[in-house]
């Protein structure tokens, strides 16, 4: 008789555990607000939806960020040049060799600079993310901005704006985060002039 109701709840348990975590679990897993919005007004249809792998793919991507706001390794992406000036876009480098599983996030800036100047001071500078959908990035204000002859110090003031579809629920968040960016003339590639 023992064996047999052994039995019987080992089923229910294996059940049990493969169901999707509640949204008040993972903010609770992450200590984030999580805001449960009404779908009556918004096309679901554009909005991602996303499975527990993924939310806690892309909030892990969210603590990295944060943890991390002063890590400022880059990697040049694209380098043009037009009228003068030389034009970058630079990816931030994630502070992990490993990726996380399940999501996938990049934080790019463009910015440009112009040829005869005497100091390295990007102007034009816009910032984005790259990835699966579910979350997007705010730029708050403008770019702070310091430059000397052959340095410049970034520093992009935004937050992080989710939303998506969980277990049928629409979710929102807002999340903060610095991106710190310091530039040095040697690790930007350039276009010479060339004499006419």
């Amino acid at each position: 008789m023992k064996r047999f109701s052994l039995l019987a709840v080992i089923p229910i348990f294996i059940v049990g555990c493969s169901q999707e975590k509640s949204i008040e679990e993972i903010e609770e897993d992450y200590s984030i607000d999580l805001m449960i919005q009404d779908t009556d007004d918004v096309d679901s249809t554009s909005i991602a939806e996303l499975d527990q792998d993924q939310v806690e793919g892309l909030l892990d991507y969210m603590e990295l960020f944060k943890k991390y706001e002063g890590f400022d390794e880059f990697s040049v992406v694209e380098h043009s040049h037009s009228q003068n000036q030389q034009i970058y876009r630079i990816e931030l480098d994630m502070p992990t060799d490993e990726p996380i599983p399940n999501f996938s996030l990049k934080r790019s800036v463009r910015f440009e600079t112009v040829d005869d100047s005497e100091v390295l001071e990007p102007i034009e500078i816009s910032s984005q993310r790259h990835g699966d959908g579910g979350v997007s990035w705010v730029s708050e204000l403008e770019p702070l901005v310091d430059s000397t002859s052959n340095d410049a110090s970034l520093e992009i003031i935004g937050e992080w704006q989710g939303e998506f579809i969980y277990s049928g629920d629409l979710i929102r968040f807002n999340v903060p985060n610095t991106w710190y960016i310091n530039l040095t003339a040697d690790d930007l590639p350039r276009y010479e002039k060339t004499s006419s």
